[in-house]
């Protein structure tokens, strides 16, 4: 399966214990997509200057904790144009591109809560884009207009809690029954979720996705994430 993202390299800034933190010292994490090649098997990592030259590849990500939770910040990307010119590619990390796909390519988009609502218009007008991942962190993602947007796509909206599934212009709220509340933070978690259920799709050949089949999709995910992650 296509993955389309660039190479994060990520460092996790903790505050809780020090107040000052001597960069020098601290270690960098591949992040992104690099996680995923470890969980699944068969994933074809595109990087985005495969597709555009100009693209850079590399983006430096810092996680800042201060005991209030996670937070993103100083991501060192500007919007690039990307020309994917492959049958089927997952595009992590939406928010950094604008597409250009060619006349066939079936894309899924993943969101990661920096866009706003007018670049989300303009990915979400792609035709090509047929399945998309956003959550409680895109701010542009209410449900009236996801419900708009699902009239020839499939749209996940999800959050701990639950899935709020949009197709054609209808929606259905598929509870993680099993989630339970811990002060536990897994950067990634929504990136694992959204390739676990195309992968799903894909390996059907995306055939007969129903709303039975996506449903089923969504809490196979549902309960390897759970696993993966929270156990």
């Amino acid at each position: 399966m296509n993955i389309v993202s660039p190479n994060f390299i990520d460092f996790n800034l903790d505050f809780k214990r020090e107040s000052f933190l001597n960069m020098a010292r601290i270690n960098p994490i591949c992040g992104g997509v690099n996680p995923l090649l470890s969980i699944f098997e068969n994933i074809n990592w595109i990087k985005p200057s495969a597709f555009n030259h100009l693209c850079k590849d590399d983006v430096v990500a810092y996680f800042v904790d201060v005991g209030d939770g996670i937070k993103r910040t100083a991501v060192n990307y500007s919007l690039c144009e990307l020309c994917v010119d492959v049958d089927f590619a997952h595009v992590m990390y939406g928010d950094y591109f604008i597409l250009r796909p060619t006349a066939g390519a079936t894309l899924s988009v993943d969101f990661a809560g920096l866009a706003d609502m007018n670049h989300a218009d303009k990915l979400l007008y792609c035709s090509n884009v047929k399945y998309v991942f956003c959550s409680e962190h895109d701010s542009w993602a209410d449900t009236s207009y996801l419900n708009h947007q699902s009239r020839n796509r499939v749209i996940i909206w999800h959050s701990p809690e639950c899935v709020r599934l949009y197709v054609n212009q209808s929606m259905y709220v598929v509870p993680n029954d099993k989630f339970v509340l811990t002060k536990k933070i897994v950067v990634g978690a929504g990136d694992i979720f959204a390739v676990c259920i195309m992968r799903v799709l894909y390996k059907r050949n995306f055939e007969e996705v129903t709303l039975a089949s996506l449903i089923e999709a969504i809490t196979t995910a549902m309960n390897f994430v759970r696993k993966r992650c929270f156990s």
